[in-house]
């Protein structure tokens, strides 16, 4: 009940609710209900902390080999091999957060995958480490992101990403964070009797 307490108090009855709501069916029925959120293109209202290192990374094996232990189980080499772009946040030497930008179709889970128009960025794998959340380390990252985009290109490209409905901490974060986003709409994917819906 504290628990439940206290996560209303962050994150509101509403969206608690849901959340809880959605947890609860995702235990019967294997889908995902998403936002779909586009950046508007306007200038962004906040600077580069540099608390911790934000750069572009193109080395895959850097990469794998530099990331937090609690973030190790991953496996980007993919994303690399089709020039996807990398930026990453770094503590000591080690990456506390990542986020992948393509303007390639890419695999959400087995069956899915995202297309968006070839104006438009996919942003996905946007991660930070569990001790570092709450550092607003990701609004390096898209400052990062936007900087390195300018130098490729005349224009910065529009970013579009998703969140789960349920996940009440990226939600509120996202808003909090300060990056203006224009939600377009939602997708849902199921699971039943062993095909994608």
């Amino acid at each position: 009940m504290e628990n439940f307490k206290q996560s209303t108090e962050r994150y509101g009855m509403s969206q608690n609710v849901l959340s809880l709501g959605l947890k609860m069916l995702a235990r019967l029925f294997d889908f995902e209900l998403c936002r779909i959120y586009m950046q508007p293109g306007k200038p962004y209202s906040f600077s580069l902390t540099g608390a911790y290192p934000c750069v572009e990374l193109e080395d895959g094996a850097g990469f794998h080999q530099n990331l937090h232990k609690d973030l190790a189980n991953v496996d980007y080499r993919w994303a690399f091999e089709r020039g996807d772009e990398c930026v990453v946040n770094f503590d000591e030497g080690a990456i506390v957060g990542y986020s992948f930008t393509s303007s390639l179709p890419t695999r959400v889970i087995e069956e899915v995958e995202f297309f968006f128009p070839e104006w438009c960025r996919y942003i996905f794998a946007d991660v930070t480490t569990t001790s570092y959340r709450g550092l607003r380390l990701a609004k390096d990252r898209w400052i990062v992101r936007r900087d390195a985009n300018r130098k490729k290109h005349l224009e910065p490209p529009r970013v579009v990403y998703y969140i789960n409905v349920a996940n009440s901490a990226s939600l509120k974060s996202d808003k909090s964070d300060g990056i203006e986003a224009i939600r377009l709409g939602y997708c849902l994917y199921v699971r039943w009797r062993g095909r994608i819906h």
